[in-house]
């Protein structure tokens, strides 16, 4: 592993705000371009070889049974029935294990994602290799998961299909029996209505579900507990701050949703002015100035398209982390300092809690001394002496401060070996 990273490159050591998360983002995007972009790619190229390696392999089988139904000189006999569906069978069994297959690469993926994240922030430089083993054994929690959404979402198919198949039955069983229009109309109009109440509470549900469950990803790939343990963890950390969880989220959601518009522009732009290229008569001209504007709208929604999962999984990780920082360490939102005391004008005889002496004409100056107020006209005198006035962020080395270790955060340009940061995610692994 690499050092090189400052402390608080990325974001600082205290509770974040919106503004830390939504920097930090692009600073680590900054501090490891190749990095992110190379968490980015992999996983959508070895997904297109994977899908055009199987769904060739399953075209190649089926046409190689199903030709010879069609070809009048051939001596085979038709394949029966149930040959057919069991190319069929096959072929959905394969086409679903694929996608299995896809989704936990990129799961897996994203954890590598979430792991850069988080060791970034501890000021460290990991290598792929490295973060391929933080990410060991979190395919084996996924799937755990994946199997009890797969059943979730297989139950509520069967209930509107059974809702389907209830209203078919009762629309016939209307109809034999002689009902009118007004009854099917009316039969019509009430099940209208139970799917769209139903449909809208599904979709309140995933809304919720998927809010309290935001930082389920970082847990997955950064703490060592089952499943179910990460989906616990996932909604305490987010218990009292779901709007302020919702409100993260669709604040990043709308911005990567306008880098997604800006790099569809050049495109736009560019079938715009298509129709006028095309009534030119210099044909080579018109093909040397539409080159350039077709690689732009090729490759930038390209690399939107590329960057905006990653940066998406990096502003999850920062904003679990300051979960953490906050549930975990007691880490609370800082404090701003206040500015310069002005104070207005005195009335005669007001009593200032110091020794009495004559007002000073602009402000307070520095009490003591045997003369009363000092004749500083500007504000208070000089700040004592010691360490808080030398310190560069204005504690002292080792002062219990919030934001700092007990024993005293290393300041920025000065990292110590052996004495990571509180919520350093591999230090109670024995790791890094």
């Amino acid at each position: 592993m690499t050092a090189g990273i400052p402390p608080e490159a990325v974001v600082p050591h205290r509770a974040l705000r919106l503004g830390d998360v939504f920097g930090g983002t692009f600073r680590l995007l900054k501090l490891r371009p190749g990095m992110v972009l190379a968490l980015g790619v992999l996983p959508a190229v070895l997904s297109g070889l994977l899908s055009v390696a199987v769904i060739g392999a399953v075209a190649v089988v089926v046409l190689a049974v199903a030709l010879p139904m069609f070809d009048p000189f051939a001596d085979t006999a038709a394949p029966s029935f149930a040959a057919l569906f069991g190319i069929g069978a096959l072929a959905v069994i394969a086409l679903a294990v694929v996608s299995v297959l896809i989704g936990v690469l990129w799961i897996r993926f994203q954890g590598m994602i979430v792991a850069l994240t988080m060791e970034t922030v501890a000021g460290r430089r990991p290598g792929f290799d490295e973060l391929w083993d933080r990410t060991r054994g979190m395919i084996g929690r996924v799937l755990v998961l994946v199997v009890i959404a797969v059943a979730v979402v297989a139950a509520i198919g069967l209930l509107v299909m059974a809702w389907f198949a209830w209203l078919i039955v009762s629309v016939v069983s209307s109809i034999s029996a002689g009902g009118g229009p007004e009854g099917i109309a009316g039969l019509f109009a009430g099940s209208i209505f139970v799917f769209v109440v139903g449909y809208l509470l599904l979709l309140a549900a995933a809304i919720f579900l998927s809010v309290r469950l935001y930082p389920l990803l970082p847990v997955l790939a950064v703490e060592a507990g089952s499943g179910l343990d990460s989906v616990r963890r996932a909604w305490g950390l987010t218990r009292g701050a779901f709007f302020r969880t919702l409100g993260y989220y669709l604040l990043f959601a709308l911005l990567l949703g306008v880098i997604s518009w800006i790099a569809q522009l050049p495109a736009s732009l560019f079938s715009q002015l298509t129709p006028e290229y095309e009534q030119s008569a210099a044909p080579a001209a018109v093909l040397a100035a539409m080159v350039p504007g077709l690689v732009l709208a090729i490759l930038l929604p390209l690399l939107a398209s590329v960057l905006t999962g990653p940066l998406s999984v990096i502003y999850q990780s920062l904003y679990y982390l300051d979960l953490v920082r906050r549930r975990d360490l007691g880490m609370t939102d800082p404090v701003t300092a206040p500015g310069p005391y002005h104070p207005g004008p005195g009335h005669p005889g007001q009593s200032t809690g110091w020794q009495d002496g004559p007002a000073a004409p602009g402000g307070y100056g520095a009490p003591g001394g045997s003369t009363g107020w000092s004749a500083a006209p500007g504000g208070y005198g000089p700040p004592p002496a010691g360490p808080r006035a030398t310190d560069p962020d204005g504690y002292g080395p080792g002062h219990d401060q919030q934001g700092f270790g007990p024993t005293g955060y290393p300041a920025p340009g000065d990292p110590r070996p052996g004495n990571p940061p509180e919520d350093d995610p591999w230090r109670d692994r024995g790791q890094g």
